[in-house]
């Protein structure tokens, strides 16, 4: 029986697979698999229409939290639909590596809707990266955004 971190890890990797796959190489099939030293993958489209997708986080719900390069971050929900892009994600830099990066939730996120992201933060001749904490409030909207 594999351990809960390689499933989680198994599951996350399908996850990137599924929303950074190209749509047209999905097209033929709606679903295909991916033979693994650990196994087959399934990949299957769950979302369409994200703006080059970075990182995830599974929602205890099971709605996936997205950010987006650019500096969007969404919701993707079970039946595959966007939330519009999430208030108080702050001003990002987004030029070549840079953009809205990692996103993780806080061990206790189900009792305090705490998540951390990271991104590039514009600055004096150029970006560095910052990491930010923020409390994820009514259907999506970010609040109590705080640099760490």
């Amino acid at each position: 029986m594999p351990r809960p971190h390689a499933q989680r890890l198994h599951s996350t990797l399908a996850a990137v697979l599924l929303l950074t796959a190209a749509p047209a190489a999905l097209a033929q099939d709606d679903a295909r698999t991916i033979d693994a030293k650990a196994g087959e993958i399934r990949v299957e489209t769950v979302a369409e229409g994200l703006a080059k997708p970075w990182g995830m986080a599974f929602l205890p719900d099971g709605r996936m939290l997205v950010t987006e390069k650019g500096g969007d971050m969404r919701i993707v929900a079970k039946d595959g639909s966007l939330s519009d892009p999430l208030k108080g994600v702050p001003e990002v830099f987004s030029d070549d590596q840079g953009g809205l990066l990692d996103v993780t939730l806080h061990p206790d996120f189900a009792s305090n809707n705490r998540l951390y992201f990271t991104f590039s933060e514009p600055g004096d001749g150029g970006a560095g990266t910052a990491v930010a904490r923020a409390r994820l409030v009514r259907d999506g909207a970010t609040a109590a955004l705080e640099e760490v």
